[in-house]
């Protein structure tokens, strides 16, 4: 998706498509143990939601059908989804460090 920003950046009112094919279930376990996830801190339980939140935001443009897929865009509906795709990044890294972290003080 950085590739398609850049190019569409750099070539004024050019457009594009990028459509990418998902299983139906991509967040499976997520999914099965969220009935669950009332065991996990808040802080973390609110950032671990808001993470697939963000994914799952990201798969509807992408998807068959999606806005990004189904018809060309510009660079601004690339771009935010780029911005969605690096803020989930980032917040999977922060639970990364503060699971981590948890783990670590449980020894």
């Amino acid at each position: 998706m950085e590739q398609i920003v850049e190019t569409l950046s750099s070539t004024p009112g050019s457009t594009r498509q990028f459509e990418v094919t998902i299983s139906y279930d991509y967040f499976k376990i997520y999914h099965a143990n969220l009935e669950r996830i009332d065991l996990i801190d808040h802080s973390i339980r609110v950032k671990v939601v808001t993470f697939y939140q963000l994914l799952e935001a990201v798969i509807q443009d992408v998807k068959p059908g999606g806005p990004l897929a189904s018809q060309p865009r510009t660079v601004d509906p690339f771009a935010e989804a780029l911005s969605i795709v690096k803020l989930a990044i980032e917040l999977g890294h922060e639970i990364e460090r503060i699971w981590s972290g948890e783990a670590a003080n449980a020894v």
